[in-house]
């Protein structure tokens, strides 16, 4: 075997050896890392019985992670959750600080940062209370109509949380209810208008609501309409002439109303002979409207011999 043989094969043998290497570096060189941002929220548990937390209380913490581009395209189909553990926790201001083997991450996904590092939180007595409900309105109905009547079922509450939020509490509002345009009464259902701090006791925290919606009623008055004799044959003289009257109705219906046809005033002659009367008048009105008070009441006929052709 000649020098330049043993040569070559020396420099395929170290060729090889190089592949080699190379290959487990290769394999055991770490995949391509990526670092992000992320934010996970926190959820209090075993809060000590009678109390609980008041308000303001953090959503949640945002930590900054590193690992493989793959892992970390993943992290967005977990549920993640940071659990607060109170089970130690007293009336007060509590600083709780953060700890990396609460959060659950794939085993090649490192935390690099947590803000915030700890969490303050505010405890106080928990206390029950029972509130009247009280509707909340938006807008108005429509003109001529009015609300008449606002039921809430259940009319009253009980309510659960921080001693410093029930405490003032003397009502609690419903969200909005809109009447907008409303001319006839209607059933809603709605919900309390609650803070986060608060509960609601019962299991469904829905209020049936019922508003009344009526015509608006008005007074009106109405002066020197005439009085006149009917079923006689004979002249007559009315004194007074002309009677006041006073009425109320919708006021829809009041506003078109014209007192020279809709108002009809008279006193029946039938049957009476010639001579001096004391008479009411009969009124006659829309069937919607009501008379409330006449001036006057009582009228003086004075009946003629003399026949009319025109009676």
């Amino acid at each position: 075997m000649t020098h330049s043989t043993i040569f070559r094969k020396k420099q395929i043998k170290w060729l090889l050896i190089l592949i080699v290497l190379g290959s487990c570096v290769f394999l055991m060189w770490p995949a391509s890392l990526t670092e992000t941002d992320i934010f996970i929220p926190v959820k209090p548990e075993k809060i000590p019985d009678g109390l609980t937390l008041s308000s303001p209380f953090p959503k949640g913490i945002e930590i900054r992670v590193s690992g493989p581009k793959s892992t970390i395209k993943t992290l967005k189909n977990h549920t993640l959750q940071y659990i607060l553990d109170l089970s130690g926790a007293e009336i007060g201001d509590l600083a709780v600080p953060i700890s990396k083997d609460v959060i659950s991450l794939p085993p090649d996904v490192t935390i690099m940062k947590i803000n915030p590092s700890f969490l303050t939180v505010s405890v106080e007595k928990e206390i029950i209370k029972i509130v009247p409900v009280n509707v909340s309105l938006l807008n108005k109905p429509a003109a001529g109509h009015i609300i008449s009547k606002i039921t809430a079922v259940p009319a009253s509450v009980t309510l659960k949380g921080p001693q410093s939020q029930l405490d003032p509490i003397k009502e609690i509002q419903t969200k909005p209810v809109d009447i907008n345009g409303a001319f006839e009464s209607f059933k809603k259902e709605t919900t309390l208008d609650l803070t986060e701090e608060i509960q609601n006791t019962i299991p469904s925290e829905t209020i049936l609501v019922e508003i009344a919606i009526q015509d608006k009623i008005d007074i009106r008055e109405f002066q020197a309409i005439p009085v006149k004799g009917v079923n006689t044959r004979y002249s007559y003289h009315i004194s007074p002439a002309v009677i006041e009257i006073k009425v109320k109705g919708p006021i829809n219906e009041l506003n078109k109303f014209d007192a020279s046809i809709n108002i009809k005033v008279h006193i029946d002659l039938k049957e009476l002979k010639p001579g001096i009367y004391m008479k009411p008048a009969a009124i006659l009105l829309p069937v919607d409207i009501t008379l409330i008070h006449v001036e006057p009441e009582i009228f003086t006929v004075e009946i003629d011999n003399e026949s009319t052709a025109s009676e």
